[in-house]
């Protein structure tokens, strides 16, 4: 770019503003269909290729949810070919002219340009905003127009009204234009046509330019759809405020009367929009503000079931002495209302903060058992000690087919637990990707574009962030957020009170329930996040030139529309977001219809009515239920603890004596694990799963169903249960393990199919696809199951897709595959497994030869121990295979330490203990670490993975060479101590706050594996290990 000034080229600019045809382009699909009678064939070259790149949008899975939208609309291919190669003059000729469109011809005819000594603002926002000004002048002209002064003098502050009504339509259209505006300014400035020495001076020349009526059309003509949008939100805002005005001028008596308590507040002075999302062209809750300092809330919106949920939650105060819970008073209008601003409060010290949670508690259980969902941090005020539902619109939310057609019941059980309230940490139940924002958490998110170079024809987005803040649903004490897990005795109190009331009272609360019938609530058939991530996608300048081009937009609809309910809303859910709207879907409590924003009704999209639901659900009410759901507050309450997942905590267990611990007494500790694992299991009477907190990074945990893995999902369950089942003579634990793993079959179809998931698993030993093998390989050893060997084969097959890009750890690489895969081979004779297992030494060869002993750290899940393991393993079968076996270990003598003061198997001193096995570890060295183990008290956690039991398992390994006679003795003296332990602590878990999770490595299951190991080596090889009978130690 030349630093001097250049001038502008007659002609540049059109100076009488663009043809008849203009706004044609920005018309959407559904849209354009009318009349398409008169269409002829005329796509060409340009027009296909925009087809093929749609449909292409679609992936090649998708095909029928493209024909299904193009169905929705009454098309086929054919037709939307001949529309993407109509010519605008066609189009504007056959359709009729928009209102949007006069608008904006109308606002820039009027329109005067700042003068020429009139300086550009400093701050980019005050610069662009000369460019939509004619907009808003327009409005707020109109919106004046409007107010009759007659009717609105003695209580209306119209100039304070209509000035900020101007700034906020400014500020809103000059967010919607900016990133247009930036690439418009780009464009002028490649092609030389903007003035100035340097790139302020340029940027400036670009605001002058586009303020001028000629600079606006050239903008509005290449971007038609943005004069659209920006002139149709115009259109939206004047017309909530006028409508608000209006109910306002008609209400303000009972206003006062009621949610004002009989205190005039004086006139009103100013509205703000942007409390919630926008619903219904723009319609949204708004705050307005008074002379007099009082504020209120206007919803435009039926607010019956604010006004419902208050009447159930003063019955509950009455039904449990010293709740007290408080609502916020409600004025409720045919089709809209006001309510009382409730405004963030402190409490005045931990008794008050401590009432708060109480009631929180006792609140959880009314939005449960009313199946309200969307409890988010803005939906909950803390208003000193209590917490106070600002919005109750999701009241009696309905299910939706996607969860009740899933066949998994954990799954069903977690989405209709207190989990989907939205008030409890969940991941997938409000939170925003890694951060929380359920009431409990407190945290708000508002979406952040940064600019860099602003100001400037430099100027270009750096980031688009999200900025976090704490929410006003946690209460603050001496300045600073309490924290909710300080508090966990107190929820649990306070739900348990108003649980056992609701039980004892359910007669009374079903008649409340049964007289909500005929009321709108809102269907939240989307996370709002994913509507706003389309939103996003569709106000990209390149999705501005062609409505065609922003509809695509929103394809994810129709992508994402697994189920008969998203499928018939798809359509609707696109205008509303064609319109800048979140998609407004309703229903009412009484009946299965749905309702779309422009009141369309879908007839019997719900199996059944939300209240009839609800009322189930108060008969279901008891024991059982109840421990389940505090299970699930206090699980998801853990998951906001960061606790690394594959260390222990190192904390341990004081004055622990040890008891006798024969193999009965430690087979009779491992069935009632086994026992409390089949009770705690949700079946649907074909298939058994459980809720489990697991890890899915290094430090954070997510409640979940278990998957289908060993090392954390229902395999490995199954495998302690079928274990115990053979040492035991149960039926039930075989019966359990057998319908644990149901869903392997459509789960082995599914990867079949998309071999990239099978990729994307890994071929691992333990989290992997080779860990999956081998589990279902020992379950059909184990159940005598000619199935569930053929669910193993299949499996081998699928790891073809995983082994070549992997790691080549034990736990998730090929190291563990291999081992995997010699166990395989040795319990069922699979060909294809012993294949597999020569290809996983092919792959590690190379790697292994050009190693260097720090590539790896010397330790089991991650390091050269596993890595040596599986190859001496190798190498004992293949004498070819040695040289490398003696490689790694000559490798793993000279790695780095293992973690220090970790004791663990995974990563710590237990796992280099491992080394002895392979000879990596002189035997002075093993007897140290053998006594080291026996010195140190007993680790408080009790897992498989990295706990006392995992120190176990590596004294099993030990004694099973001949060559540690120590590590025999040690390991049966920490046999009796974890015997003491589990008597007198139960099985301690190694999961945040030591919540109870039936996984193998970190839960019940591995602990009652671990005591079968304890008293059965010789007849339960080591999982951890990857063994089978005939590679388990002879001793």
């Amino acid at each position: 770019m030349t630093t001097a000034p250049t001038l502008r080229a007659a002609g540049d600019l059109p100076a009488a503003g663009p043809d008849g045809s203009w706004w044609a382009p920005a018309l959407a699909l559904h849209e354009r269909i009318h009349g398409i009678g008169q269409l002829r064939d005329s796509a060409d070259e340009v027009a296909c290729a925009r087809f093929d790149r749609w449909r292409g949008r679609y992936g090649p899975q998708g095909e029928a949810a493209f024909q299904q939208r193009l169905a929705d609309l009454g098309i086929d291919q054919a037709v939307v070919l001949r529309l993407l190669g109509e010519p605008p003059a066609v189009l504007a000729a056959r359709a009729e002219r928009p209102r949007w469109a006069r608008a904006v011809e109308e606002a820039l005819r009027s329109a005067v340009p700042p003068a020429a000594d009139v300086p550009v603002p400093t701050r980019w926002e005050d610069a662009f905003a000369w460019s939509v000004q004619p907009l808003v002048t327009a409005t707020v002209r109109q919106l004046a127009r409007r107010l009759p002064p007659h009717r609105f003098v003695s209580w209306l502050d119209v100039p304070a009204v209509l000035a900020g009504f101007s700034a906020d339509l400014g500020h809103r259209l000059v967010t919607m234009a900016a990133p247009t505006l930036v690439a418009q300014l780009h464009a002028w400035r490649d092609a030389g046509r903007l003035r100035g020495r340097d790139s302020r001076q340029r940027f400036v020349d670009f605001v002058r330019m586009l303020s001028e009526t000629s600079g606006l059309w050239e903008l509005f003509t290449d971007y038609p759809v943005l004069a659209r949008l920006l002139a149709e939100t115009s259109r939206s805002e004047l017309d909530a405020l006028t409508r608000l005005l209006s109910r306002f001028a008609d209400d303000r008596d009972g206003i006062v009367r009621v949610v004002l308590g009989g205190v005039d507040p004086g006139p009103l002075c100013g509205i703000s929009a942007g409390l919630g999302d926008p619903h219904q062209r723009g319609e949204g809750v708004r705050l307005l503000h008074f002379t007099g300092g009082t504020q209120i809330v206007y919803k435009p919106r039926g607010v019956q079931a604010q006004v419902h949920l208050g009447g159930m939650v003063r019955w509950l105060s009455t039904t449990v002495p010293g709740l007290d819970l408080r609502t916020p008073a409600v004025l409720a209008v045919s089709g809209h209302g006001w309510q009382e601003f409730v405004g963030h409060q402190p409490v005045t010290g931990t008794e008050a903060a401590s009432a708060y949670y109480r009631r929180l508690g006792a609140l959880l259980v009314l939005l449960h058992v009313t199946h309200t969902t969307d409890m988010h941090c803005e939906n909950v005020v803390a208003a000193g000690d209590q917490p106070l539902v600002i919005d109750a619109e999701t009241l009696f939310h309905p299910y939706l087919s996607t969860i009740d057609r899933n066949d998994d019941p954990a799954l069903l059980a977690l989405a209709t637990s207190v989990i989907r309230t939205g008030m409890l940490p969940c991941a997938g139940f409000g939170g925003f990707g890694g951060t929380d924002t359920s009431a409990l958490a407190g945290a708000t998110g508002a979406p952040v574009v940064r600019w860099e170079a602003a100001g400037t024809d430099q100027m270009r987005v750096s980031a688009r962030v999200m900025h976090w803040g704490t929410g006003h649903s946690r209460p603050q004490l001496d300045g600073k957020p309490t924290d909710p897990g300080d508090y966990l005795s107190e929820l649990l109190h306070g739900f348990r009170l108003a649980y056992d009331a609701v039980r004892r009272n359910r007669d009374r609360l079903a008649a409340m329930v049964g007289r909500c019938t005929d009321f709108d609530v809102r269907v939240v058939a989307r996370p709002t996040r994913r509507y706003r991530a389309m939103l996003d996608e569709a106000g990209r300048p390149e999705a501005l030139r062609d409505g065609m081009d922003r509809d695509q937009a929103f394809d994810p609809l129709w992508i994402e529309a697994n189920d008969p309910v998203r499928r018939a809303l798809a359509t609707h859910e696109a205008i509303d977001l064609w319109a800048g709207d979140i998609p407004l879907v309703t229903a009412r409590p009484g009946d299965r219809d749905l309702w779309t924003s422009s009141s369309i009704r879908l007839p019997r999209l719900l199996d059944r009515p939300v209240g009839d639901r609800a009322k189930d659900m108060l008969s279901r009410l008891g024991d059982v239920d109840r421990r389940d759901q505090e299970w699930i507050l206090t699980a998801s309450l853990a998951t906001r603890v960061s606790l690394p997942a594959h260390r222990c905590s190192g904390r341990s267990l004081a004055r622990m004596d040890g008891i006798a611990a024969p193999p009965q007494r430690l087979l009779a500790a491992a069935c009632e694990i086994a026992a409390r694992l089949v009770a705690t299991g949700i079946s649907d009477g074909d298939r058994i799963n459980w809720l489990g907190l697991e890890p899915v990074d290094g430090q954070r945990w997510l409640l979940l169903p278990t998957g289908a893995g060993l090392a954390d999902g229902n395999l490995g369950i199954a495998l302690f249960l079928a274990e115990v089942a053979r040492l035991s003579g149960v039926p039930r634990f075989a019966a359990a393990a057998r319908h644990a793993i149901r869903g392997y079959p459509q789960l082995c179809q599914l990867l079949k199919q998309q071999p990239e998931l099978a990729a994307a698993i890994g071929c691992g030993g333990l989290s992997g696809l080779g860990g999956m093998a081998y589990g279902l390989s020992r379950l059909a050893m184990l159940l005598r199951d000619a199935e569930i060997a053929a669910l193993a084969a299949d499996t081998v097959g699928l790891i073809a897709h995983a082994v070549e890009q992997s790691s080549i750890d034990w736990r998730d690489g090929t190291a563990g595959c291999l081992a995997a895969m010699l166990a395989v081979h040795r319990d069922l004779g699979l060909p294809s497994a012993g294949r597999l297992a020569h290809r996983c030494f092919d792959l590690l060869a190379p790697v292994v030869s050009g190693a260097e002993p720090d590539a790896l750290p010397n330790s089991f899940a991650t390091g050269w121990v596993g890595v040596s393991l599986a190859l001496h393993r190798m190498a004992g079968a293949f004498p070819r295979c040695r040289p490398l076996a003696a490689r790694a270990v000559a490798l793993l003598s000279a790695a780095p330490a293992p973690v220090p003061g970790e004791p663990g198997l995974c990563a710590g001193d237990a796992g280099r203990l491992l080394g002895a096995v392979v000879g990596a570890v002189s035997s002075d060295d093993a007897e140290q670490g053998v006594q080291a183990a026996a010195s140190r008290p007993l680790l408080r956690d009790l897992s498989l993975c990295h706990g006392e039991l995992s120190v176990t398992e590596a004294l099993t390994a030990l004694a099973g060479t001949g060559r540690h006679p120590g590590a025999v003795q040690v390991r049966r003296r920490r046999a009796s101590l974890v015997l003491d332990a589990i008597r007198r602590h139960g099985p301690i878990c190694s999961t945040p706050e030591e919540v109870e999770t039936p996984g193998l490595l970190t839960g019940l299951a591995g602990i009652g594996y671990g005591l079968l190991r304890l008293g059965f080596h010789r007849q339960v090889p080591s999982v951890l290990l990857l063994e089978s009978p005939s590679s388990a130690g002879p001793w």
